[in-house]
């Protein structure tokens, strides 16, 4: 006995299996068609687009869309699928998404081992399980995105201040404890990721649960001058690079943070979150019900301060995210891996039941469920084919294999084969899942045609031509996935105005619009049409005017009065006039402060 702790039990097969299963199922809802279920999204295509371009022109501080400046949002999601798209040699739909896909995968091991250090292996499974097939996973760990892998670091921060709700006593503060800087490190991240949100997400539930828990030391590890100074440069060094270049960006992020916390960005109702909350974590909400009473009563009736810590970090997440007057599903994600840890403690004491032998229905209790299970999947058949007729077929087949599962499922709980049904209704849930990835998302796609118009015309006509997409005001915020679709050299353009000055410089320009702009073109200069979208009769049509790829020439062309006495323009002018006049609503900057610091940017490098 020489007094060191002792080792930790092996991992039996049955663990080695398990994790093995684990990382099957995330192989099939993360990885699986990740790239060709569909094309970029509206969101997704803002982060693919800065990404390329900060690839393509070594500028990687401040994000531009069409080559403008975008600001929106901090950098983190472009740099990492940059970083993506560098390692692989290209950024496509399968490298943009990746990242989230990994932080989904990171996110599930940090929530399994979470709950098997508080709960117990079978609790630690059933967590990493539920992570990996939750429908909030499933969305938003498949997209290019930020806010997969911004949950995974304030998810990682929490899980590094929980260790303190584990302690008997505050623990005394030490310089270089590397738990705390590490905290501080994520936190950095996180507001990198999506501002003041995630370290506000992260410090309000500690700060909270320090000041109710009564170990007045603890606080004292907030105040770590090594974490708060690595934090501190992350808040500050990316942000005081750009306002050196673009002043007016300070606007934009106060619109972006402070604007969308006191409504001027919408308004939702108060009680918005609480039904998402119980659709984004199914299958495994009514699982994480069964740990939730129990978790109450040890929080605020037994003085548990493990228990105290997540109801803590759910209850003051939710009162942020409800107090903000702009509301969206994902603002929901810091809170849903404390759902996770609850239907892990759910599922441990489903095996506990299943093992001792008393999970088994009644005949009627079966066949009961069985009819209404089948009668929901009927109805949910019927409305599903009747709106998405281009996916019929594919619908009708995820249908068979659900109403299949249930009977299956059925049968096996009435005859007490709890572990069998466990594994069937698991496998049906990837077969369904890989029927909707596969199949039906690919067939239901509305930005099909758009994107394969964009690779059409760039190999056909654009070969190292540079295009420009002209007043896309039917997509979100004027950025049309067609920028990335068409590759590279493309750029945005808001204004007749910018067109003409072109026409001053070059004898002809490539411009892809939507048809209904033809006659405003046509009043510009000779304008030839030279390829028009088509929609596959398999495919549904666009949600947008159809696109066109027009070339302009300058014999005809009319520009304005003004236009006539200004000589032609170089390269650097003519970007300087598209900045100004794409600032104002693409990118939300003032017009002729964005053009001075481009002409600034421009004077500087020559």
């Amino acid at each position: 006995m020489d007094g060191s702790p002792a080792a930790p039990p092996p991992r039996s097969g049955r663990e080695w299996a398990g994790i093995g299963l684990l990382f099957c199922v995330a192989a099939v809802t993360l990885l699986f068609e990740l790239g060709e279920s569909h094309t970029f999204g509206s969101h997704e295509v803002f982060v693919a687009v800065p990404a390329r371009e900060m690839l393509s022109t070594g500028h990687w501080m401040v994000p531009t869309y069409g080559h403008l400046p975008r600001l929106e949002k901090p950098p983190l999601a472009y740099w990492t699928v940059a970083a993506s798209g560098w390692l692989a040699g290209q950024i496509d739909e399968w490298t943009a998404r990746l990242p989230s896909a990994l932080a989904a995968a990171a996110l599930a091991a940090c929530v399994g081992w979470w709950a098997k250090t508080w709960y117990g292996r079978a609790a630690g499974f059933g967590a990493a399980l539920a992570q990996l097939t939750s429908v909030w996973v499933l969305t938003w760990g498949r997209k290019a995105e930020v806010d997969m892998i911004l949950c995974l670091l304030t998810t990682a921060s929490l899980f590094l201040a929980a260790k303190t709700a584990s302690a008997e006593a505050a623990s005394r503060p030490r310089l270089w404890d590397v738990r705390w800087i590490g905290f501080f490190c994520l936190l950095g991240l996180a507001w990198l990721a999506k501002f003041h949100y995630g370290p506000v997400m992260v410090l309000a539930p500690v700060v909270i649960f320090f000041v109710l828990t009564g170990h007045r030391g603890d606080w004292k590890h907030l105040v770590n001058p090594v974490g708060l100074l690595l934090f501190a440069a992350a808040v500050i060094i990316w942000p005081v690079l750009v306002l050196r270049q673009l002043p007016e960006a300070w606007s934009l992020w106060t619109e972006q943070t402070v604007g969308r916390a006191l409504g001027q960005m919408g308004h939702e109702p108060v009680w918005f979150y609480l039904p998402q909350l119980l659709v984004l974590s199914l299958p495994w909400t009514p699982v994480a019900l069964l740990a939730v009473g129990e978790s109450w009563r040890r929080a605020w009736k037994q003085n548990d301060r493990r228990e105290r810590f997540l109801w803590i970090w759910l209850l003051v997440q939710l009162a942020i995210v409800t107090a903000s007057s702009d509301k969206h599903p994902n603002y929901l994600l810091a809170s849903m891996p404390v759902i996770s840890l609850w239907a892990g403690r759910g599922f441990a004491k489903l095996v506990a039941v299943a093992e001792a032998g008393r999970l088994r229905l009644p005949g009627r209790h079966a066949a009961l469920l069985v009819g209404l299970a089948l009668i929901g999947t009927a109805v949910a058949w019927a409305i599903g084919a009747a709106k998405k007729p281009t996916a019929a077929a594919s619908i009708t087949s995820l249908a068979m294999v659900i109403a299949a599962g249930v009977l299956l499922l059925g049968w096996l709980l009435w005859r007490g084969r709890a572990g069998a049904a466990g594994l069937a209704s698991l496998l049906v849930f990837l077969a369904s899942d890989a029927i909707v990835v596969g199949r039906i998302l690919p067939q239901v796609d509305h930005r099909v045609a758009a994107a394969r118009f964009g690779r059409d015309v760039r190999a056909r006509w654009l070969q190292g031509q540079t295009v420009a997409v002209y007043r896309m005001d039917q997509a979100h915020n004027g950025m049309d996935p067609i920028v990335f679709y068409v590759g590279e050299p493309v750029r945005r353009v808001e204004s007749a105005e910018t067109l003409a000055n072109d026409l001053h410089a070059r004898a002809s320009v490539y411009v892809i619009a939507y048809e209904t702009r033809e006659a405003e073109l046509a009043r510009l200069a000779r304008t030839e049409a030279m390829a028009r979208m088509t929609v596959p009769a398999d495919r549904p049509p666009p949600k947008h005017s159809l696109l066109v790829l027009f070339r302009l020439t300058r014999a005809n062309a009319r520009p304005r009065d003004s236009d006539l006495s200004r000589p032609p323009q170089s390269d650097s002018e003519s970007d300087a006039d598209t900045a100004g006049a794409l600032a104002g609503p693409a990118d939300h900057v003032e017009a002729r402060r964005l053009t001075r610091q481009v002409n600034r940017r421009d004077d500087i490098r020559r």
